[in-house]
């Protein structure tokens, strides 16, 4: 180590060239050892002796195709994703979002931000920070009629410009969309449909007693629970059977 200090070595580089000796040590461990024999660190050196700096690949923003790439081939880890592309073309997906009334930007339409969400969705991304590698694949963006899917940054940005609204809208249509093409599950018993056919709303409901115990500042036994009176949560819980 002090052979490489004197010979202008910084602390990083001469823990990279023990480590490729075959004696794995950090930079911390280096600087430790050289302070210990009284070396101060390294004045600020010019670009030029440190060396260039590695390449960064660009970064690319994502933007509507113009064109068709036709016969452009991409390799993909997520190639599976096109296999739903069928069934959503089938429902009509993309037509639900846009009378759906979802916010657009000037260069994203509401298919673009939904469908990318959507697409996070379908490979399995619990969260929306999670989807680096997603980004960076140009044939997932290629499935939403992008060059590559935006960035987390207005991907969870996105989100909370949602509307409960919009959201609803959304699966009404698709629940219409369902019933004609005949795919829609039947009413469970001792149930009613609303006046839409994305909800069913059930209303045999019974509840069960919850009775508390008398303590220091406690309110008396709670009453019977049920549909119209139910004690306060803190005290009592009513438990749908």
């Amino acid at each position: 180590m002090l052979e490489l200090r004197a010979a202008d070595r910084s602390v990083v580089e001469i823990a990279q060239a023990v480590t490729a000796e075959g004696r794995p040590v950090s930079h911390a461990t280096v600087w430790q050892v050289l302070k210990t024999e009284g070396l101060e660190r390294l004045g600020a050196r010019p670009a030029a002796a440190r060396g260039a700096a590695p390449p960064r690949s660009p970064s690319v923003k994502a933007k509507a195709l113009q064109t068709w790439p036709a016969g452009a081939r991409y390799e993909s880890d997520h190639a599976g994703l096109f296999l739903l592309l069928p069934a959503l073309v089938e429902l009509g997906f993309a037509d639900a979002v846009a009378h759906a009334g979802y916010p657009a930007t000037r260069v994203l339409s509401a298919w673009h931000s939904m469908g990318s969400l959507l697409a996070c969705k379908l490979a399995r991304r619990g969260r929306i920070h999670h989807v680096n590698d997603l980004v960076a694949d140009p044939a997932v963006g290629l499935a939403v009629g992008l060059n590559v899917l935006p960035k987390t940054t207005h991907l969870s940005g996105y989100s909370h410009r949602v509307r409960r609204e919009a959201n609803q809208a959304l699966l009404s249509r698709l629940a219409g969309r369902l019933v004609e093409l005949g795919i829609t599950p039947p009413a469970a018993k001792g149930s009613t449909s609303t006046s839409t056919p994305s909800a069913t709303t059930a209303t045999n409901r019974r509840w069960s007693a919850t009775t508390c115990r008398n303590g220091h500042n406690r309110p008396p036994a709670c009453c019977r629970s049920s549909p119209r009176t139910t004690p306060p949560k803190r005290w009592s819980t009513p438990t749908p059977t």
